[in-house]
């Protein structure tokens, strides 16, 4: 629509254009508008739906152009009108946007028409044409041509009649009648849906409607529901016929297409299978083929061997050539990481005091020895060289690695005090990261290992038998891959190693497993971790000597502390991703 405020137009220049052919704009309509405070004329354009004008100006000259791109504006109704009545009868436009009502119109058999109120509703914002009546054709003058294109209406319908769950997108109408022919119904239908219409002798009957804003398809199959009549499309001709005519006529359709199929010559192709296996396609293939057909598997070359008529072979061709397509690969990549921190921290002492026997020195004669030994322990002089003391002792259980002696004598040589103290600590990191990889097709299990088979002895019966265990990494993989180049997989990923540091009774080395199966669901090239185990192992021992590590301070000399602190981390990572070869990719 086009407004001019402040313009006015002449009651004789209000004009209405009706283009002679289809195209995109079916009316165009220029008049005054009334009943508005300051003078406005509008120019209002009927285009086809989502059309959009190109706008351009040139000084005075507003031009508005409809570029031709398929698309066709819906005719507006017409009305037929008896030549003597045309001077009194007249369809007007009311002020309500896009309503059209008509007056009694006598037929030609001398019935008369009951008054006619149809409404159709449109997305567009239309201004009603003020004063400009719609005269009669004259005389000479023919109809509208029909479009030779299939109109859009007739691509909505569709065959069936009402069933749950049909949907209806037609333009709404309202129509009111009482006893008239339902072939009047049915022109009056077509010429709102501008749909092409043709109905038999079969097709009479006087029908009573009163349907308020309905859409078009819907009323148009209430209309043949009631009447038990159906349609089908031939073309861009909506055919109208009583339901059981339309179905003996496709039972006769069926039987004349069987008649001609076993009459028709066979034929003999050779079917290549590149990708699939031929045996399975097969039993596919025997599904479409007539009773007169057959299909065979050439084994060495992987061909299918299809005899039948050439509308079958045709549509075996088909089949084979959408299941026959290269099926995709993916490389699955798993990674185990495993990290181990070890510490330990051990602090120890032994304590010696005793007295040393007579020596010849101090009695005149040879040394009294009461308790004859040795001097093999330095912390034990007194009872090494048979003397008299005491030890206290709290060493540490790990190799030393720092040693501390003190001795001393007093009371004239007489009384030996000794002293030790013994220190380690032991600080270990370590890291193991395994990353197998492997190729498989969509849905096909894959499996790769590396590793050793340990022997284990083992007696049954009195009998010794010779047994192996696998200590191996290993992945064993089945993806799936999805529309949405998403990889299922059912996975299982294990590292069994041989672990030397766990004692066994027979000799042999423990194994040491980390292992996860699950199934899971990731995105092509992306890394998800599958699972994780955190150990944590923190211990902290005392010994002492009782009474004397009681004592306050000098408390500690007598104790020894061990502190250890082991930590061990498994996380396992799958990344898949999908191989794109160069014709999968094309």
């Amino acid at each position: 629509m086009l407004s001019l405020v402040g313009a006015a137009i002449d009651p004789d220049a209000a004009v209405r254009i009706a283009p002679e052919s289809p195209g995109p704009v079916s009316l165009i309509t220029a008049f005054e508008q009334p009943d508005v405070a300051r003078p406005e004329v509008r120019v209002v354009m009927k285009r086809a739906a989502g059309l959009t004008p190109e706008i351009s100006r040139e000084g005075a000259l507003l031009r508005i152009d409809f570029p031709r791109g398929g698309a066709v504006a819906v005719t507006p109704p017409v009305f037929d009108i008896e030549p003597e009545d045309a001077s009194s009868t007249q369809i007007a436009a009311t002020h309500a946007p896009a309503q059209i009502q008509a007056a009694a119109v006598p037929r030609s058999g001398g019935e008369t028409v009951a008054e006619t109120i149809m409404r159709s509703e449109t997305s567009e914002t239309q201004a009603p044409a003020a004063r400009a009546p719609i005269s009669a054709p004259s005389a000479g003058q023919s109809n509208v041509p029909a479009a030779l294109d299939p109109p859009s209406a007739i691509a909505i319908l569709n065959e069936g009649g009402l069933m749950d769950g049909k949907q209806y997108v037609g333009r709404r109408i309202s129509l009111d009648f009482k006893d008239v022919p339902i072939d009047d119904v049915l022109r009056l239908i077509a010429e709102v849906s501008d749909l092409n219409v043709i109905a038999g002798d079969e097709v009479d009957g006087s029908i009573t409607v009163r349907l308020v804003d309905v859409p078009w398809d819907q009323a148009l199959d209430v209309v043949l529901l009631t009447h038990g009549l159906g349609f089908v499309r031939v073309g861009n001709v909506l055919r109208i016929a009583p339901t059981t005519s339309l179905a003996e006529e496709e039972e006769l359709r069926l039987q004349e297409r069987r008649a001609k199929e076993a009459l028709e010559d066979l034929m003999v192709k050779l079917q290549p299978v590149n990708y699939a296996d031929a045996k399975n396609i097969s039993s596919m293939i025997a599904q479409l083929l007539t009773p007169r057909g057959t299909v065979n598997v050439d084994e060495r070359t992987n061909t299918l061997i299809i005899k039948d008529i050439p509308s079958v072979i045709d549509e075996a061709t088909a089949l084979v050539k959408a299941v026959d397509t290269m099926t995709p690969q993916v490389m699955i990549e798993a990674k185990i990481v495993e990290a181990s921190l070890d510490f330990s921290r051990e602090l120890g002492s032994k304590w010696g005091f005793g007295t040393n026997p007579l020596t010849e020195a101090t009695i005149g004669g040879r040394d009294f020895r009461p308790f004859p030994g040795t001097t093999s322990n330095v912390l034990d002089p007194v009872l090494g060289t048979g003397g008299s003391g005491v030890l206290f002792g709290n060493p540490i259980t790990s190799a030393t690695t720092g040693l501390f002696n003190m001795a001393a004598h007093v009371f004239d040589s007489r009384f030996n005090v000794e002293l030790q103290l013994q220190a380690a600590e032991s600080n270990g990191d370590g890291k193991v990261i395994s990353s197998p990889r492997i190729v498989t097709l969509d849905n096909s299990e894959a499996s790769i290992e590396q590793g050793v088979s340990i022997p284990f002895q083992t007696f049954e019966n009195g009998d010794a038998q010779l047994e192996f265990v696998d200590a191996v990494l290993q992945l064993k993989v089945t993806p799936h891959i999805t529309a949405d180049q998403s990889i299922i997989m059912d996975i299982e990923v294990s590292r069994n190693a041989p672990d030397d540091s766990v004692f066994t009774l027979t000799g042999s080395p423990a194994i040491s497993k980390n292992q996860v199966k699950t199934e899971t669901l990731v995105k092509d090239g992306q890394t998800l971790v599958l699972g994780g185990i955190y150990v944590i192992d923190k211990s902290e021992r005392q010994s002492r000597v009782p009474f004397l590590s009681d004592i306050p301070v000098l408390g500690k000399a007598f104790t020894s502390k061990e502190v250890s602190d082991s930590r061990k981390e498994l996380l396992i990572f799958v990344t898949p991703r999908i191989v794109r070869t160069q014709e999968s990719a094309s």
